[in-house]
C-alpha cells in the first residue's frame, strides 16, 4: 500500500470559492506525497476549494466523502502504488462544457438529460417532456444546488471566469456554478416542512401541498415569496390558484401553473383573503 508522511491536522476551514485561472487536473502518479490533512466534502469541486485555500497543498484525493489534501512529494517516503491525484494548476486550465459531472455524493441526480439543456436562451431544459425538469448544478463552493425549470431562466458561459452563470432576471438573482444539467426530481431529496408566508396575519392558513388548488377555501388568495432573489410578497387570485399546485421537486418547493405552463421556487406560502 502507498505510505504517506502524514501531518495530523483537521480540517475545519470553510472558503467560498477559489480564485479564476486556478483548477485541478488528473495526475497518475507512485510516488509518496506529504498528507496534509483529511476532511469530508460536499463534491469533488469542495475538495478543490479547500485545497485551493491551503498554500502548502498541491494536489487532492477524493473519494466521497473523504477529501485528502496532499503537499510536496515525501522525503522520507520513497515507495508506493500508482494513485490518480488531482493536481493543483494556475493558468491554461480546460474551458468547462455545458453538461454534469456525476459524482458519487450527489445522490439527487436523476438522470442526466444534456441534450434538453439549452445556453443563452430562456427557459434553460424546455417544457416538453412529460417528465417534469429541474436544473442540478455544483456551485462554485462545491455545493450542490438545485433550481427551478422556469421559463426566464437563462444560463451562459463566463469565459474569463471559466463558469456558468445562472440568472433570473424578473429579480436579478445570479449564481456561479462549475457544472450544470437538466435532471428529472429525485424522491431521494425531500423538502423541509413549507413555512407559512407572513405567519400571524389574520385570516392566513397554510397552503395545500402536492394537489391541484394551492388553497383548501376557494375563494382566498395565495400569498408567496419566490426562492431566487429578494421580491415583495407576491399573489394570485381565486381564479389562478384552485388551477395550480405547490409540490417538492429534488429538496425545493416549487409552484406550477396550471398545464406546467411555468413554475417558480418558493420559500413560504399562505392562504387568506
Amino acid at each position: 500500500m502507498m505510505r504517506i508522511a502524514m501531518l495530523l491536522i483537521v480540517l475545519t476551514v470553510m472558503v467560498v470559492s477559489m480564485p479564476d485561472d486556478m483548477c485541478f487536473v488528473p495526475d497518475y502518479s507512485s510516488t509518496a506525497r506529504i498528507e496534509l490533512g483529511r476532511s469530508e466534502t460536499e463534491s469533488g469541486r469542495a475538495c478543490h476549494v479547500l485545497c485551493a485555500d491551503n498554500a502548502q497543498c498541491l494536489s487532492v484525493r477524493h473519494s466521497h466523502p473523504t477529501c485528502v489534501l496532499l503537499g510536496d512529494y515525501s522525503p522520507t517516503e520513497l515507495c508506493g502504488v500508482d494513485t490518480n491525484v488531482d493536481q493543483k494548476q494556475t493558468g491554461n486550465c480546460p474551458a468547462r462544457e455545458p453538461s454534469y459531472e456525476i459524482e458519487d455524493g450527489d445522490t439527487c441526480m436523476n438522470g442526466v438529460y444534456s441534450g434538453d439543456f439549452t445556453l443563452d436562451r430562456a427557459g434553460v431544459c424546455g417544457r416538453t417532456s412529460s417528465v417534469p425538469f429541474v436544473i442540478r448544478g455544483i456551485a462554485e463552493n462545491g455545493n450542490f444546488v438545485t433550481l427551478d425549470n422556469n421559463n426566464d431562466n437563462i444560463v451562459s458561459y463566463d469565459a474569463a471566469r471559466n463558469l456558468f452563470k445562472f440568472s433570473y432576471p424578473p429579480t436579478g438573482f445570479a449564481l456561479w456554478l462549475t457544472a450544470i444539467t437538466c435532471t428529472h426530481p429525485s424522491p431521494a431529496c425531500p423538502c423541509l416542512s413549507l413555512e407559512m408566508n407572513s405567519p400571524g396575519t389574520p385570516g392566513f392558513v397554510p397552503a395545500q401541498t402536492e394537489v391541484v388548488g394551492t388553497c383548501a377555501d376557494t375563494s382566498h388568495y395565495l400569498y408567496i415569496s419566490e426562492g431566487k432573489g429578494s421580491v415583495p410578497r407576491t399573489s394570485w387570485n381565486p381564479v389562478q390558484q384552485i388551477k395550480m399546485t405547490i409540490t417538492c421537486r429534488t429538496g425545493i418547493w416549487i409552484l406550477v401553473e396550471e398545464n406546467n405552463f411555468n413554475e417558480y421556487e418558493i420559500v413560504d406560502a399562505s392562504c387568506g383573503p
